[in-house]
């Protein structure tokens, strides 16, 4: 949905990082800018978000760049994922939004999923989880139950440590509903 051929679009984009870069800058706990969040690939993307990345960097060479990026099967196979996107050649470090469980399939799935990312980066899995209605119970299948979100947090992590490059994540949601 995004227009990636409109300069006005770019120009846009690199004015909120402008104004986010100078407001944030001195944050310590701000160490990574994002450039995107799960946007399909297609050349003029790529373009758009490189030429983005090379401005963030002009405007602060301090911190590590990166994208949630979009992952996808590893040659056909669905019980192994990959990154393959061009962007990658372009962030510091791999980032993806991992929903296995919760927007695809039960939490079991996540125990027949194989990771495969051939990018030499350090990756960062920027979303995962499920949601939970606090008070609500039932067994680890119910879905929107304190015990589903418990067991697929379990699930997930233990899938997650089978990636290779790993160096942390940022649950979606754990207690914001």
């Amino acid at each position: 949905t995004i227009d990636w051929k409109n300069p006005e679009t770019y120009q846009n984009a690199q004015n909120q990082l402008s104004e986010v870069i100078a407001r944030d800058k001195n944050r310590a706990s701000v160490i990574i800018w994002s450039m995107a969040n799960e946007t399909p690939n297609s050349p003029a993307r790529n373009e758009f978000l490189t030429k983005l990345a090379k401005f963030t960097r002009s405007k602060d060479n301090t911190r590590l760049i990166s994208a949630a990026l979009e992952q996808k099967n590893y040659e056909g196979n669905p019980l192994v994922r990959t990154i393959d996107d061009p962007f990658a050649d372009v962030v510091d470090i791999l980032s993806f939004n991992e929903y296995i469980g919760w927007y695809d399939g039960l939490p079991q799935k996540t125990q027949q999923i194989q990771w495969k990312i051939e990018q030499n980066k350090p990756v960062l899995v920027s979303e995962f989880g499920a949601g939970a209605k606090k008070g609500v119970h039932g067994d680890t299948l119910t879905r929107w139950s304190e015990e589903y979100q418990e067991y697929l947090y379990k699930e997930t992590l233990k899938m997650l440590n089978g990636i290779d490059q790993l160096r942390g994540m940022s649950p979606w949601i754990l207690v914001d509903f």
